[in-house]
């Protein structure tokens, strides 16, 4: 799995305007680069009209596609040549798609959703134009939110999911990747919505406040990465964000082992790292990568960095470029 240094971050990818051969050669590595390696091939058609928005906050990425029939496909060579270990949620918004991993093979209408590992092979099928919402998640994480492991293709079901949160799907998800609308509790809801769908039977495991707790760390995660930039951000800022108490958010924190101000620090430090070996950030110098993250003090930035990674700021960029 790539890790998750940066701030969150939109880009966007449209095949209009392209020549056929272009089209989904395009497609192709902008997935590659933003998800992960799969392999695309159009159907009955030489072109692939598509259009992709991709956003990724803490340890979750979400992908809006519009795009036209085709076939995609994570073969065993790819999980040599990319390794990852993630789970797969496909939402399908407009149209439908239809998808075979391990023998396994479900289709998905409108207001539905399939869920497939990236640790495994798989193809899917679009035979007609579709909508999608793909969010990606480390299946450790999955797991923890869910309280159980998917061993293989599984679908939620319109029935499942209801008329109401299939509406909420198709009109509010989609704003999370809006810079201007995005709001912390669309990633909560989505979380818990995904937690509910996915977890235990019920009455196979006993209910709690910790079921609650996961979806409320993942999206604290998101909100920070999204304003790790912000040197006034606080622990109070956040449990407002996501309209929890203070008190509880510390809760949340303190059941992974960490306090909030703690990951703010961290995840700040691993941003700086990545800026300081980025080629495209050459020209900036320390002091400016440091205000990027969020420190206002650079003298405190360079004794946090050489506390955290045994070195200073200067040797971790010298380093990267050796």
């Amino acid at each position: 799995m790539r890790p998750k240094a940066q701030a969150s971050h939109i880009s966007t990818c449209d095949t209009d305007g392209l020549q056929p051969d272009q089209q989904v050669t395009l497609w192709q590595n902008y997935t590659q680069a933003n998800v992960f390696r799969v392999r695309f091939q159009t159907v009955n058609v030489e072109t692939l009209h598509g259009t992709q928005r991709n956003f990724e906050t803490g340890s979750i990425h979400f992908s809006d596609m519009r795009v036209t029939p085709h076939v995609v496909e994570r073969t065993e060579q790819d999980l040599i040549d990319d390794p990852c270990d993630m789970i797969l949620l496909i939402m399908v918004l407009e149209g439908e798609a239809t998808y075979g991993q391990g023998g396994v093979w479900m289709t998905a209408q409108a207001g539905e959703i399939l869920a497939l590992r990236s640790d495994r092979a798989f193809q899917g099928i679009y035979t007609r134009p579709v909508r999608q919402m793909v969010m990606t998640l480390p299946r450790g994480e999955f797991t923890d939110l869910c309280g159980r492991e998917i061993m293989g293709l599984e679908r939620a079901t319109q029935a499942q999911l209801g008329k109401k949160n299939a509406s909420w799907l198709s009109e509010q998800a989609l704003a999370s990747l809006s810079d201007t609308a995005r709001k912390p509790n669309q990633v909560l809801k989505g979380l818990e919505l995904v937690a509910a769908l996915f977890g235990p039977a019920e009455g196979t495991s006993s209910p709690g406040q910790d079921r609650r707790m996961r979806p409320h760390f993942l999206a604290a995660q998101a909100w920070i990465a999204d304003h790790l930039s912000d040197p006034a951000l606080t622990p109070g800022q956040i449990a407002e964000a996501l309209n929890i108490s203070l008190r509880h958010l510390n809760r949340v924190f303190a059941r992974e082992g960490v306090t909030v101000r703690q990951m703010i620090g961290q995840r700040r430090l691993t941003m700086a790292l990545h800026l300081l070996q980025d080629p495209s950030y050459a020209s900036q110098s320390i002091g400016q990568i440091s205000y990027k993250c969020g420190f206002s003090d650079q003298s405190l930035f360079s004794r946090q960095f050489r506390r955290h990674f045994g070195q200073s700021p200067k040797a971790a960029r010298e380093a990267a470029r050796a």
